[in-house]
């Protein structure tokens, strides 16, 4: 019998479900050998049948039949396949359910017989596997022409509309879209529905490019309009409509992965990342071209340096999820495939960043290509930015510099003037204790001498170690020093710099041999005593120590005044660093309690701790009157200057190159950065422009160069049309634009356009309207107005009969209803609650979220003091989207947790969804507002309070029917309510019907 051949390979709901239909083929071996039967026939079967089990992951038996490698070298029962023999080859023994084994696959029908001899076939072949399953080392997979010309890799066309041969279908064409979905509907002898109704379509509208439900009066005002244009002019109103950027940013939004923290165990906040979401929104608003949209997302710092929003664009590469306790190779090539992985797939469709460890198993990608693409990246950094031009932000520079100078002039005169005071009254405190005259001649010192030190930040110069160095300009302070507590210590001087030099005198009389140094230290730390170097530690410590000390320096002591000088080095963690000179004797004193050593001054101060505290209100009650009310005078003056204090400008997640040298690039065996196999040079996916170099792409770098503009030239290539991936590009875009209107793409698949995804449903369709929008400068609102001015935009829903014929709704023979998103959804209710808060922009806000779904975690992530109101009570795309922490009422109607990109979401129908409906805190007090709404509106009237509701929530009048009923049931709550004085039982009674409408499909669904 002829070998078998699957018949598809269908993606279906997010998750690769491979149908295997088996039909004969026409001859028993393809022609060209048997990489195309394990091409058209093996591979499919050993994905659905074998490789569960007996994949690279976990392989059981250790047999993994996904290289050819792993099939001949088999698992514990030897060598799977002998190339050439199928009698002697153990897997056809296996799946012929031959000999005393169990047979494969396990606990499985057999497999059928004409699949079996297709496997026979192979080995009796080679058994060979196709070149893009080749192992490191083997030939690079190689790209044809039969794989450039694939659907989505072609060059753009602009096909003209099928002309129709009949007056009546050719009358229903009223946008060359229509011409082409026609000649669908007509292969498939299917009929275009009947138009739908104006008040439909005004729900449809506004739901498709707002998100938000039509006011009752717009959708009379819109059903009254008789002029022939109205449609026309209510689609022009609503794309000008702030909103519509709100709605269509957040499509692109879950493309590119947007959140508000970093993700994994320890899910930072990102308080900056809001103004990518923030430019999202504007561009769209602005109907900014869509390859300049593009190309500021890759290259905004490059393209337009002195542009804040360009600057904001970049915090598309910098939204993925990272690790932020650590910093390995690893972890930071992860980052560059997220970003790699992500731009592909959300800008061509395809799934490069399967190629980071071999070959592409399906599309023609390189693992070479991959680490072409990724030297784009790989000089990437995050940093935070300000939002602001540079003329702006030189002359907040200057402002701040001026206000600085103001604020540092009147607090140094007040403190001059209080600390004056402070010495005064430490003195009279100290004068008075019970102290020998050796102990009050050392307390009088406020600042303990042998803890107090001159520092600074600044690179000293040559012999700052020595002691005849002048330091005289040097700060002072107290050890140690450091910029938090530390475990069995305190911080006296804070500290953030990378590095600080240290001096201090000390006094020392004893033998050399006697020194002991007492130190902490978190990094590197080197010390000289009187220029001689003492020591030089590594690493950190976790306690005081006594650290070791060179003889030469021991040596270098003299009697008297000795000079000790720190340098310090902190490269990574916290930071803190303390030093003492003490005897041999004080530390024997002390035994292992080094971290206790205590000087006199330190004894003394704390032993009369509460007299000595002289806080602030303290003070004020022992000066004179007019020396408080001189006090109080300098406090109202730096009080008037702080009123003046410059704004700030918001800082930006974003990406920069580190400099303008881009480093190494490698290839990276098996994706292991532990195995460089060898340098890379920048490049591009090569089934595209199989010619096309990366310099060609390459702008002319500026007289002083900051980054390598490597992305800017992928930015070009990602956009060029004619010779870059341009075509690819407005494909996706062009069907990211038909998913929004229609539910589904042209291509199901929105984001893998390659040989896994779908195919096309009318190709000609889809190049048409990537035609379009590149002809049309890539803008995006007048391709909306096109697709909505079309007859099957406002086709009505189909009949039964068609959706018989058409049960997968390809051929779009009219519109069937769509739930909307969760966004849409809460964001419905705000508005017909007349709650929702318009703001727009700015940081993301916080809701009220049940403790149980925030008591998850280790440590707290969410507040629990949340206090919903117009605050929260935003559109849901400033909701606060922290990856740990979902929003039960967005997840349970499929918002993406974002921890990756999706391209489309699911839509689901599950009893979570009807309780949290029923149950959630949001919907009850929404519909509670919506209740007093409808109140307010229609009057004391009961009927007429149901025919508003009806008219708020659903956009049309009620039945007479629903009218009655709501009548009655209002009467019933309330009577409920009364007998159990639960509350004014009337506002009650509404509630429950406005919960009650807004838990109906038709406020759920459009149309």
């Amino acid at each position: 019998m002829a070998p078998l051949r699957p018949l598809s390979l269908a993606l279906a709901g997010g998750l690769v479900a491979l149908t295997a239909v088996w039909l004969p083929a026409q001859d028993p071996v393809p022609a060209t050998g048997g990489v195309d039967l394990y091409r058209d026939t093996i591979r499919p079967a050993l994905e659905l049948h074998c490789l569960d089990c007996h994949g690279a992951v976990r392989p059981k038996g250790g047999l993994d039949l996904s290289t050819r490698e792993g099939l001949l070298l088999g698992g514990i029962d030897g060598p799977s396949a002998v190339p050439g023999d199928p009698g002697a080859s153990y897997l056809m023994t296996r799946i012929r359910h031959e000999g005393d084994e169990d047979g494969m696959p396990r606990k499985a029908d057999k497999l059928p017989e004409p699949l079996i001899e297709a496997f026979a076939e192979w080995i009796r072949a080679g058994a060979p596997y196709e070149e893009s399953a080749a192992e490191p080392g083997a030939a690079e997979l190689a790209i044809s022409q039969a794989d450039r010309a694939f659907w989505s890799f072609l060059p753009l066309q602009r096909p003209e509309p099928p002309a129709h041969r009949s007056a009546e279908r050719q009358a229903w064409v009223r946008t060359p879209i229509d011409a082409f979905v026609l000649e669908g509907m007509t292969r498939a002898t299917l009929e275009p529905a009947a138009p739908a109704s104006r008040r439909t379509l005004a729900r449809r509208a506004w739901f498709d490019l707002l998100g938000l439900p039509p006011a009752p009066e717009e959708i009379e005002a819109f059903v009254a309009d008789e002029s022939p244009d109205a449609w026309e002019k209510l689609i022009d109103r609503l794309l000008a409509s702030p909103h519509y950027g709100e709605r269509w940013g957040r499509y692109w939004l879950d493309v590119a992965r947007y959140a508000d923290s970093g993700g994994y165990e320890f899910d930072v906040e990102r308080p900056t990342a809001w103004p990518y979401r923030d430019f999202v929104i504007k561009a769209f608003n602005e109907d900014l071209p869509f390859d300049r949209f593009l190309a500021l997302q890759l290259a905004g710092d490059e393209i337009a340096p002195d542009d804040p929003w360009a600057l904001a664009a970049t915090g598309f590469l910098a939204a993925g999820p990272t690790i932020s306790n650590q910093t390995t190779e690893k972890n930071r090539y992860d980052e560059l495939d997220d970003m790699l992985a992500t731009t592909s797939a959300s800008m061509l469709g395809l799934t490069v960043g399967c190629a980071r460890c071999h070959d592409h198993k399906f599309d023609p990608i390189p693992t070479r290509d991959y680490y072409r693409m990724l030297a784009a990246f790989t000089a990437s950094q995050r940093r935070e930015a300000p939002m602001a031009t540079m003329a702006e932000l030189a002359a907040a520079a200057e402002e701040r510099a001026a206000y600085d100078a103001r604020l540092a002039a009147a607090t140094a005169v007040r403190d001059r003037f209080v600390e004056g005071l402070r010495e005064r009254e430490y003195l009279r405190t100290v004068a008075a204790l019970p102290l020998s005259e050796p102990e009050r001649a050392l307390l009088s010192h406020r600042s303990d001498p042998e803890r107090t030190w001159r520092y600074t930040f600044e690179e000293p110069g040559e012999g700052w170690q020595e002691r005849t160095f002048d330091d005289a300009a040097w700060r002072t302070g107290l050890g140690g020093f450091g910029e938090k507590d530390t475990p069995n210590s305190v911080v006296g001087t804070r500290w953030k710099t990378k590095a600080m030099w240290a001096r201090k005198s000390f006094e020392w009389n004893g033998d050399g041999a006697d020194l002991r140094l007492v130190g902490y230290y978190d990094d590197d730390l080197e010390v000289w005593i009187n220029g001689v170097q003492a020591t030089h530690t590594r690493g950190y410590i976790t306690q005081y120590a006594i650290l070791p000390l060179s003889e030469e320096a021991r040596a270098a002591l003299r009697p008297g005044r000795n000079e000790i000088a720190v340098h310090c080095i902190q490269d990574f963690g916290g930071q803190f660093w303390d030093l003492r000179p003490v005897t041999a004797a004080l530390v024997q004193e002390s035994g292992a309690r080094v971290a206790a050593l205590e000087t006199p001054h330190q004894k003394l101060t704390e032993a009369h701790a509460e007299a000595l505290q002289l806080p602030d209100d303290a003070l004020r009650q022992r000066v004179a009157p007019d020396e408080l009310e001189q006090w109080l005078d300098f406090d109202t003056g730096i009080a008037a200057v702080k009123r003046s204090e410059p704004e700030r400008f918001d800082k930006v997640l974003s990406i920069t190159d580190r400099s303008a040298d881009a480093g190494d690039s490698w290839l990276l065996e098996r994706g292991s950065p532990a195995s460089k196999k060898e340098k890379v040079a920048p490049g591009f996916l090569r089934v595209i422009t199989p010619a096309a170099s990366f310099a060609s792409f390459s702008p002319a770098p500026p007289p002083e160069p900051r980054t390598t503009h490597r992305r800017e030239a992928f930015a070009r290539w990602i956009t060029d049309v004619d010779q870059g991936a341009g075509r690819v590009a407005a494909r996706v875009i062009a069907n990211r634009i038909w998913q929004g209107h229609f539910g589904e793409g042209l291509v199901r698949t929105p984001s893998d356009f390659g040989v896994q995804g779908d195919r096309p449903a009318d190709p000609a369709l889809l190049d048409w309207l990537a035609a379009e929008i590149v002809a049309g400068g890539w803008r995006l609102k007048r391709i909306h107005k096109l697709v909505m001015t079309s007859a099957v935009y406002l086709q009505g829903a189909p009949s039964v009969d068609t959706r018989t014929a058409d049960p997968d709704h390809r051929r779009l023979s009219g519109v069937r209803p769509r739930r909307l998103e969760a966004e849409a959804i809460r964001d419905a209710m705000l508005a017909v609650a007349g709650t929702l808060n318009p703001e727009m922009g700015g940081p993301g806000v916080k809701p009220w979220i049940h403790p149980d779904a925030i008591a998850t975690g280790s440590t707290q992530k969410w507040p629990k003091d949340v206090v919903d109101g117009p605050a929260t009570w935003r559109r849901s795309v400033y909701l606060f989207l922290r990856r740990s922490v979902r929003i039960p009422m967005m997840e349970v109607f499929d918002a993406p947790d974002m921890n990756e990109s999706c391209a489309r979401r699911s839509s689901t129908t599950t009893a979570p969804q009807a309780l949290a409906l029923l149950n959630n805190r949001f919907v009850r007090e929404q519909a509670g507002h919506l209740g007093r709404r409808v109140e307010r509106e229609a009057g004391a009237d009961l009927g007429d309070q149901v025919g508003r509701l009806f008219e708020v929530a659903l956009g049309r009048a009620a039945t007479r029917n629903e009218r009655a009923q709501g009548i009655r049931f209002v009467r019933k709550q309330a009577d409920r309510y009364a007998a159990s004085a639960a509350g004014d039982a009337q506002a009650l009674a509404m509630t429950d019907l406005s919960q009650a409408v807004l838990n109906l499909n038709e406020f759920l669904y459009v149309d």
